[in-house]
């Protein structure tokens, strides 16, 4: 499992991100695998913003993300 944390910590030593790939399971209990190539800060703000300590989503925790990679 993954933690804000950790998605903290691996955004802050990324100094210029060309790939930000994350694994979510959705309410449905489906996993997504999301791979963003453009607007790469605005979507590790997004995460931030928008995911609570868990990874899971504020306004639906059903919604967590469970793997992420930052490169």
């Amino acid at each position: 499992m993954v933690g804000m944390e950790a998605f903290k910590d691996l955004a802050s030593k990324v100094t210029t991100p060309r790939i930000v790939v994350t694994v979510t399971q959705l309410d449905t209990g489906a996993l997504e695998t999301q791979i963003n190539t453009e607007f790469l800060s605005t979507k590790i703000q997004y995460i931030i913003a928008n995911y609570d300590d868990d990874m899971r989503l504020i306004r639906n925790p059903k919604i967590q993300i469970q793997a992420f990679i930052i490169l």
